[in-house]
């Protein structure tokens, strides 16, 4: 059939790109020149350079036959993630636009260097203090996430590059936003697609996205972030296979210790990681916050920094919620009251494993709780005072809402922790709930 000329659908389709058109030398935008092509997932990845500036950029760009509704939000739900985070840890974004023909593009800037799959892939499993303090700057980044009402979801090494600062000192940067979610003028037609819907299974995804839960919280990039932690320790990710078996795996397996897989990893750091992989979310650590406070006692002095500067986001963001203005960050104290110590859920320790919800790792630590705190004292302490303090110190907390309503998901407001009384033998504690100081 002849194609009529007057269709203006038709006559705009005859002249959309592909990913043909896009090739060294090509221009994007009218003002970036393409150096070379470095990928193809989830739309098009090029290395450029600003024809004014002969400034190095990385470009997204979806092309027009990508162009469904849901890539659409997908790439403007990465360029507003991107945008609301000031951390350094983050790549900045420079520019977005789109052209004539219905290329939207999004220009970040270029880093020197390689991602986190591709750096452990080389060097295999990485430095203990090397891997805390990258794992650290990440939560750093994700916390101001977080505090910016952002779920990242899929968060994965590919994901995480590897430079450095001037003097020459490694820094991490997360480098796509592509699955986050947000809340206020983000929530439109999409808003209830599911997680899993927006991304293939990977061995960093939680639980419960891989169950399809529709209300995630800030908890499922403690996992992600476990994961991590986990892969950069071990040098291999704690759970691989394919789709079939990594679903039981993560949904229903525990990884092997990483004390088991290298020497200079103490049971104490198996308790950390074990907390952060807790496949039952409610015996996970709660915030990014808690988390990165239970490494401190195996990180470098920069981490420390780090944990500091997460306390403090974390604290502005309750304040400006609470408020409704933005305070100046106040530095936390030094056991901060809202750490959490994750523990397993109500109906006995043997319950509680059953259901996936405490790692194997941890089956030898004792059932009874200390009466005082609420904590396990052999799951925390291992011989550590040190650990024991951080980890119990502050270990009643609400869960970190600062981005729990990325699915419109109802949120139980915390409450006041009982006073806890004498366990049966094989009892756990129920997991702690009392508000913040």
């Amino acid at each position: 059939m002849q194609e009529c000329p007057r269709d203006p659908v038709r006559r705009q389709r005859r002249f959309m790109r592909s990913a043909n058109d896009i090739h060294p030398g090509a221009l994007i935008g009218g003002k970036y020149r393409v150096r070379a092509i470095l990928g193809r997932k989830h739309g098009l990845t090029v290395d450029a350079f600003h024809t004014s500036f002969d400034q190095r950029a990385i470009i997204k760009l979806l092309l027009p036959h990508q162009a469904d509704q849901r890539e659409i939000e997908r790439f403007r739900r990465e360029a507003r993630a991107l945008s609301k985070i000031a951390s350094e840890h983050v790549a900045r974004i420079i520019d977005v636009g789109n052209e004539a023909d219905g290329t939207f593009y999004l220009v970040r800037q270029y880093l020197e260097g390689t991602d986190l799959e591709r750096h452990v892939r080389k060097t295999g499993p990485l430095p203990l203090h090397d891997a805390i303090l990258f794992v650290l700057q990440a939560c750093e980044a994700v916390a101001e996430a977080h505090a910016n009402s952002i779920v990242v979801r899929d968060l994965e090494p590919s994901h995480l590059f590897v430079t450095q600062r001037t003097g020459g000192a490694p820094m991490l940067k997360i480098t796509d936003f592509g699955t986050a979610k947000l809340l206020g003028g983000a929530q439109d037609a999409m808003g209830e697609i599911t997680g899993t819907a927006m991304f293939g299974l990977t061995p960093y995804a939680s639980p419960e996205l891989v169950r399809k839960a529709k209300d995630v919280d800030a908890r499922t990039d403690v996992w992600s972030l476990g994961t991590i932690l986990y892969e950069m320790l071990a040098g291999r990710p704690p759970f691989q296979g394919e789709a079939a078996h990594l679903m039981l795996q993560i949904t229903r397996d525990d990884p092997m210790p990483v004390s088991q897989l290298r020497g200079d990893v103490t049971k104490e750091l198996d308790t950390v990681i074990g907390w952060a992989l807790a496949k039952d979310v409610e015996a996970r650590f709660r915030s990014v916050h808690a988390f990165a406070h239970a490494l401190l006692p195996f990180a470098p002095h920069e981490g420390r920094l780090l944990v500091d500067r997460i306390g403090q986001i974390a604290q502005a963001a309750r304040e400006r919620k609470t408020t409704g203005s933005v305070p100046p960050p106040a530095p936390p104290p030094s056991a901060p009251g809202w750490l959490p110590a994750p523990t397993p859920p109500p109906g006995g320790h043997g319950a509680a494993m059953a259901a996936g919800a405490v790692p194997a790792e941890f089956a030898h630590l004792p059932a009874d709780e200390d009466a005082e705190t609420g904590v396990h004292p052999g799951s925390v302490n291992h011989g550590s005072p040190i650990l024991h303090r951080h980890m119990a110190a502050a270990q009643q907390a609400p869960i970190d809402d600062q981005a729990t309503e990325v699915f419109s998901g109802p949120i139980v407001p915390p409450v006041p922790a009982a006073a806890p009384s004498a366990p049966a033998a094989a009892a756990a504690p129920a997991p702690a709930a009392a508000p913040a100081p």
